[in-house]
């Protein structure tokens, strides 16, 4: 064998363990990617569902504060008729 033929066997057992452990990180960067993806989208679900929840409570606050304002008025109406 010639020193030629023993440079590139040797360039090709590298390239060839370079490319192993490039597909193996590739793979783990498409398997991360997908995670991202669908944590993304439940978060966004979750972001949704809590604005919703939080529109609601807001209604049922400015609900419960007109209830409580008409009552306080009919109170003050009570404790006129009273005196």
């Amino acid at each position: 064998m010639e020193v030629k033929d023993i440079f590139l066997t040797i360039i090709g057992i590298v390239i060839s363990v370079i490319s192993y452990f490039l597909k193996g990180v590739l793979g783990d960067i498409k398997e991360v990617k997908n995670l991202t993806y669908r944590t993304k989208t439940k978060l966004e679900v979750i972001e949704n569902d809590y604005i919703n929840k939080i529109a609601a409570l807001n209604q049922k606050f400015d609900l419960l504060y007109n209830a409580i304002d008409k009552l306080s008025n009919q109170i003050e109406e009570l404790n006129k008729r009273i005196k």
